[in-house]
């Protein structure tokens, strides 16, 4: 995705990008895209050689509900700014992180990069298809949201066996 700085008017532009499901920068999302994912941009230009981008994501993913594993649809809404400043040349940054360097006579800016990272990072990694979710069964690996299962629940854990034969003092 390419922002054409030429094409700024009066200092702004305002662009939309679409990033298809099959796109390359979705590689090693996780969670499976069956929509585009719409991308607002807005570029605004300050002063010296530095642009502010704004971009609004929107958009669908399914991933897997962390409890019982069944598909879950989550919702894509972020915002952010990226700062790009033409760089003066030296190769010497600009000693903050959040500002991108680009070219001086740079005439376009690349966001792509930015995008991937913000959409991997802001991505709900472990989704919910309920709050009252019950999971599935240790055991046997029933959903326990479609029925329960006869698998004895009041097993307990050697490894903290140990534990019941520590008595707390009330008298401090």
């Amino acid at each position: 995705m390419i922002v054409d700085l030429a094409r700024l008017s009066r200092g702004r532009l305002r662009t939309t990008f679409t990033i298809r499901p099959d796109d390359p920068l979705l590689d090693g999302y996780g969670s499976r895209i069956d929509k585009p994912i719409r991308l607002e941009v807005e570029v605004a230009s300050a002063t010296g050689g530095m642009y502010v981008v704004t971009v609004d994501v929107h958009g669908k993913s399914v991933g897997s509900c962390r409890r019982c594993l069944m598909p879950v649809e989550v919702t894509i809404d972020d915002r952010y700014r990226v700062v790009y400043q033409h760089s003066d040349g030296t190769g010497d940054d600009f000693g903050d992180t959040s500002i991108v360097s680009i070219e001086p006579k740079a005439t376009e800016i690349g966001i792509d990069a930015p995008v991937r990272e913000r959409l991997f990072l802001e991505r709900n990694r472990f989704p919910l298809c309920d709050g009252e979710c019950a999971g599935i069964c240790p055991q046997c690996g029933q959903n326990l949201n479609q029925r329960r299962c006869d698998c004895a629940s009041d097993e307990t854990d050697e490894r903290w066996s140990v534990l019941g034969a520590l008595r707390l003092d009330d008298q401090g």
